[in-house]
């Protein structure tokens, strides 16, 4: 695992300087495609705790990642949310969509044009193969999330 880290934040930092220089061909897109499930965060199996505060705490309960062979990701996640000692105050089930882009065996997930002053969410990055995608994903302080391809399962 310590190993596909290190690698995962290579191919970040890697992706990072192309998009800085202005890269803009990573295609083709059709290299990655199908149905992807989480697998663990960080090497723990789900559920996972995301976030814990002031009594609240987040638990991701599952994830699917669908890439469509064209540039375009489906996600749908369940978690729950925790206060105090009240167990499922809050529980969903969200679908969100998203743009990806490869190179080689590199992936960033994310939407590609953001308005001038928008607040816009960070893209994910990270490293893929036939069988599994591992991604670092900054909007949780840059946690790696592996994924496994639903006929691996």
């Amino acid at each position: 695992m310590a190993y596909t880290s290190v690698r995962a934040r290579s191919m970040l930092m890697t992706t990072l300087v192309l998009a800085a220089c202005g890269e803009t061909t990573l295609g083709p897109e059709s290299e990655l495609q199908g149905s992807y499930a989480l697998t663990s965060v960080d090497a723990q199996p789900l559920p996972v705790l995301l976030w814990s505060e002031n009594g609240q705490t987040l638990w991701l309960l599952s994830e699917t990642i669908g890439f469509d062979g064209q540039g375009a990701a489906t996600r749908v996640f369940s978690w729950r949310r925790d206060s105090l000692d009240i167990i499922g105050v809050a529980a969903q089930t969200v679908t969100h969509r998203s743009g990806y882009r490869v190179r080689a065996d590199s992936l960033m997930i994310g939407h590609f044009t953001c308005p001038p002053n928008a607040l816009c969410p960070l893209p994910e990055f990270g490293v893929f193969s036939r069988d599994s995608v591992l991604l670092e994903r900054p909007v949780y302080a840059g946690r790696l999330f592996r994924y496994e391809h639903r006929s691996q399962l």
